[in-house]
């Protein structure tokens, strides 16, 4: 009976300190952001259409780069923020670059003719690489980056207004 006893409070200590560490990252995002100011890591990946595009070729303009999947609930309210804007992003000259981590092909397709925005779109299939050198631990993330490719913002979630106001007060 005494082993029951230890096995069980041992059982729950892991239980607690796992449903810590659960809710310590719900409320941290900033917990895996890449640092304000920091150069953005480069990168090359493809479009729908296989063709290679690096973020190195945005240098000189504003970007909001996008990091999602087409089935993550997240992923969809994000870009539901971003329609909310899309004539500030296409006045502004800002580049909108969405990286989709874990889909194919014909399943972004799908989810693009949802979202349909009248600001260019870039659309880049993400890869493993990308997600190790932007610690991509927690979907959507939302990173603005300044014309020198630096983080001015790296965050899940952002409504309109946040994203606008992050943009304009650069």
């Amino acid at each position: 009976m005494k082993l029951s006893t230890e096995t069980g409070r041992i059982g729950s200590k892991c239980c607690f300190i796992l449903l810590f560490f659960f809710i310590s990252l719900c409320f941290t995002s900033s917990l895996f952001a890449l640092p304000i100011n920091a150069p953005a890591p480069n990168f090359t990946l493809a479009t729908l259409d296989g063709k290679k595009i690096s973020l190195s070729a945005y240098q000189g303009k504003m970007v909001i780069l996008k990091l999602g999947t087409t089935w993550c609930p997240g992923c969809r309210d994000q870009d539901k923020e971003l329609l909310k804007i899309d004539d500030f992003i296409k006045e502004a000259g800002i580049a909108l670059i969405q990286v989709f981590l874990d889909d194919p092909v014909e399943a972004v397709r799908v989810y693009q003719r949802e979202y349909v925005m009248k600001s260019p779109v870039v659309t880049l299939l993400g890869d493993e690489r990308l997600m190790r050198d932007y610690g991509v631990y927690a979907i959507p993330r939302l990173i603005i980056l300044t014309p020198e490719l630096k983080v001015l913002s790296d965050a899940t979630g952002m409504t309109a207004q946040q994203i606008k106001a992050r943009i304009l007060q650069k």
